[in-house]
């Protein structure tokens, strides 16, 4: 009977392998809110400058005034603001923001901006849509 119970033992030891591994998967849960840009770490506000009907357009874009501002418990760094086509906003768009600054840039976009930030532990991509002269 002993002999059995241990050839038993020594089978199932060599089945189950020495509990050694050589790689590991697992899966991140990550919540993420969505709230209103008033809410929100890091603001975007994007407005037309002039009306869509104006002889400022360029491109088929408007002129528009985008106030990036941080409300992040650490300094953030605007990297870039591309247009809804894409296209790099071309004024200087690089700049540091320290919690609760607010930094404004003007470009063109038709109907929505993406700025791109990055900080401490945080990088993003905020798209907020351009809201017309009279609504901002």
């Amino acid at each position: 009977m002993d002999d059995h119970v241990l050839a038993v033992a020594a089978v199932s030891a060599l089945a189950v392998g020495s509990g050694g591994f050589s790689s590991v998967s697992a899966d991140r849960i990550v919540e993420v809110n969505v709230v209103e840009s008033q809410n929100a770490y890091v603001g975007v506000l994007a407005c037309e400058k002039a009306n869509a009907t104006s002889n400022a357009t360029k491109n088929g874009t408007n002129p528009v005034r985008i106030t990036v501002t941080n409300r992040y418990t650490e300094a953030i760094t605007v990297v870039a603001i591309h247009d809804d086509r894409g296209t790099t906003i071309p004024q200087k768009t690089k700049a540091s923001l320290r919690p609760g600054e607010s930094q404004h840039f003007s470009g063109h976009a038709n109907e929505s901006v993406i700025v791109d930030i990055a900080g401490d532990g945080l990088s993003a991509n905020i798209t907020a849509d351009v809201r017309q002269k009279g609504r901002c």
